[in-house]
């Protein structure tokens, strides 16, 4: 009898010590939340424009971009005289800007960096666009609580006032399948900030902010941007198969010296899922173990 204490007690210490191994792998490989976003080097733009041969990024009517532009190969800038940006930044090896006097800060052009940013952002958008998420009708005067993706029906056309709750350690994703218009007030309360709410447009459908103030992250990587007359705390990406018009409003991006970690939920790593996968496969081991353990022949007693 006490060999088979002996060694129940020892298969019974191995599990533990399996399951602990798989407790701590767990935990330090995996965000707190399943699914979230990392924006990367991107955290350092106000403006990011996708490339596409002949389409122009337009900064007209006294708008006021305060952070980095980023512009995809053979774009075209133009800016009037009455509006202004930080710096400019191109991926192209020969940069056109009319109007530059506009530019405030420094250019820069050859800068592959901007493109592999767009490349990223498109893989961001597309892969939040298959989260299994939590379907929402907007309506005006809303209230919503961070923390989850939200999948916006169709119908949902125009977003109106919208209040997002959230504490400094939240996310929000909101994806939409349709064009949409933004034309109300976003408010965000309880400490979550702009750099962790992202609003996704998917397909080619056209994003609209029109006279409106929002906060956020505005990401459409291949439709239509138009912006007019309204204020942004955030940051505006995409436009790819169309222009990106900007017209009669300010953006207060985040500055040039931003660091890219600023959106800091992330999705799990592909090494985090095979850690968890061979953790499990380890559980599975020690669980064969006891049972071989726990059938072992116990040795007769001496008389």
């Amino acid at each position: 009898m006490a060999m088979v204490n002996r060694l129940k007690s020892t298969s019974g210490k191995v599990v533990g010590v399996c399951v602990a191994s798989l407790a701590l792998m767990l935990l330090s490989q995996s965000p707190c939340f399943a699914t979230g976003f990392s924006l990367g080097d991107a955290a350092n733009y106000a403006v990011l424009a996708q490339t596409t041969p002949n389409s122009s990024v337009t900064i007209s009517n006294s708008s006021k971009i305060s952070g980095n532009v980023g512009i995809g190969a053979d774009r075209l800038l133009n800016i009037d005289s009455s509006s202004y940006i930080g710096n400019a930044v191109f991926a192209g090896v020969v940069f056109e800007a009319n109007g530059n006097t506009g530019i405030h800060g420094s250019v820069s052009y050859g800068n592959s960096q901007v493109a592999n940013d767009l490349t990223y952002l498109t893989n961001l958008s597309q892969g939040l666009a298959s989260s299994k998420g939590n379907e929402i009708d907007f309506s005006n005067n809303q209230t919503i609580q961070a923390g989850k993706v939200y999948n916006v029906t169709p119908n949902s056309t125009s977003v109106g006032n919208l209040t997002i709750k959230g504490t400094s350690s939240d996310y929000v994703v909101l994806n939409f399948s349709t064009n949409v218009t933004f034309n109300g007030t976003i408010t965000l309360t309880g400490g979550i900030s702009a750099n962790q709410v992202l609003f996704n447009i998917t397909g080619n459908n056209a994003l609209t902010i029109a006279s409106a103030n929002v906060e956020g992250v505005f990401l459409d990587p291949n439709g239509a941007i138009s912006m007019t007359n309204s204020v942004l705390t955030g940051s505006l990406f995409g436009g790819d198969s169309s222009d990106l018009t900007i017209s009669g409003s300010t953006i207060n991006g985040p500055s040039s010296d931003s660091v890219a970690a600023a959106a800091s939920i992330h999705n799990p790593e592909p090494a985090a899922i095979v850690l968890v996968g061979t953790g499990l496969g380890f559980l599975g081991i020690c669980a064969v173990v006891r049972r071989r353990k726990s059938r072992a022949p116990v040795p007769p007693q001496a008389a």
